[in-house]
């Protein structure tokens, strides 16, 4: 065996054993709260070998894969959100929750409280705790203290893949096995029928459940994984798939805009717009490229953007389509989530890490991407 098939060896064994470790941690986790210190150091990533290398920040650097890029939060930020405080919260793929605080940055992982080490989404409610999707429950952050809620709970299942608050701020949680709302401290069942494919390809779970939506008209859309998607009107269901013109069966990521249509981002069918019961796919069509979308987002001045895997983030004016990538400072190419806060920050989230949008910057022809760092940010 030459030098370079050992190491591509060992790095599969590697990679078999931490995910191993994962599973078996996900497994005996239990719900607990724990209480978080203000002035926390940074913590420590969880790898600690000789095989792994570690940044100044706890964060692996991988001899056999590039994770690592400097000075970048995580390798992988899969959501964010701000609280009422300003504080910018992230969801890693593999560190848990880093936060800024406009001072300090911190992590925060299962020793803390947190339910997993991967988060897959992050909301805040009209209270300004956070809720915190992981592979490994429910997590609460309120009071300075993490709470993580398990099928000892009432979930479903301990694989927390979506989020949403309703009107009525009742939070809906998308899992590996259905969908349950959480009223007056109780996780109540919802039974949501999946759709009937010829050839389901769940990633994650046969019944899991992503992204979840109330569209104005007050219906609601649940995103199976692989399966399609259920909409709800508050009396039957109805689905959409393949065959009745959804562009993928494992679409989700939605969006309302101005006029009533519903924006539908997907793993391998690019971005299409669902209105009258019929479909514009603009991927399809050849209005943009990049069949893997994600985050579908209306800023402040009613532009829309979404991210288009190895092409960069487009930003929709309602006519015309202008993508962003390296050459106006974008040097990812797997966004994968927005937001643009109170303040008039610009966050976007995905491979590399964080980084933020200037406008200002972009009108006066300017790169208009920068990366945000541990050390320097740009935070305020």
């Amino acid at each position: 065996m030459d030098k370079k098939t050992f190491k591509i060896a060992v790095y599969i064994v590697l990679v078999i054993s931490v995910s191993i470790a994962s599973c078996k941690g996900q497994q005996e986790s239990n719900a607990g709260t724990t209480e978080v210190q203000q002035q926390k150091p940074v913590k420590q990533a969880a790898y600690q070998s000789n095989i792994f290398n570690q940044s100044p920040y706890g964060v692996p650097v991988d001899d056999f894969v590039e994770i690592f890029y400097e000075g970048q939060i995580a390798h992988w930020i899969r959501s964010i959100a701000v609280d009422k405080q300003g504080h910018v919260w992230m969801g890693t793929n593999h560190y848990g929750v880093a936060r800024h605080d406009g001072a300090v940055l911190q992590y925060f992982d299962e020793d803390d409280g947190v339910g997993n080490n991967r988060i897959n989404k992050i909301l805040v409610d009209a209270a300004g705790d956070a809720w915190i999707a992981t592979s490994g429950g429910l997590t609460l952050f309120k009071d300075n203290t993490f709470k993580n809620y398990t099928t000892a709970d009432g979930l479903p299942d301990n694989g927390v893949y979506g989020l949403y608050i309703d009107p009525q701020e009742r939070l809906w949680v998308g899992t590996g096995k259905g969908v349950v709302y959480l009223e007056d401290g109780t996780f109540h069942n919802f039974e949501v029928p999946k759709p009937q494919v010829a050839n389901p390809k769940p990633s994650l779970a046969v019944d899991g459940v992503g992204d979840i939506f109330q569209d104005r008209e007050g219906n609601f859309w649940f995103a199976f994984d692989g399966q399609g998607i259920t909409i709800y009107d508050g009396s039957a269901f109805r689905f959409l798939t393949e065959e009745n013109g959804l562009q993928d069966n494992s679409a989700g990521g939605f969006y309302q805009d101005k006029q009533g249509g519903i924006w539908i981002s997907s793993m391998n069918g690019g971005i299409s717009r669902y209105a009258n019961g019929s479909f514009k796919h603009f991927t399809k069509e050849g209005a943009v490229a990049g069949v893997e979308t994600s985050a579908v987002y209306e800023d402040s001045q009613g532009d829309l953007w979404f991210a288009a895997e190895h092409q960069g983030v487009y930003r929709y004016d309602g006519e015309t389509f202008e993508l962003f990538n390296e050459q106006d400072g974008l040097i990812s190419q797997g966004i994968i989530c927005f937001l643009e806060d109170s303040q008039g920050r610009f966050w976007l989230g995905g491979w590399k890490g964080l980084f933020r949008f200037d406008r200002e910057a972009q009108q006066q022809g300017k790169p208009s991407f920068v990366a945000v760092t541990q050390d320097g940010g740009p935070w305020n």
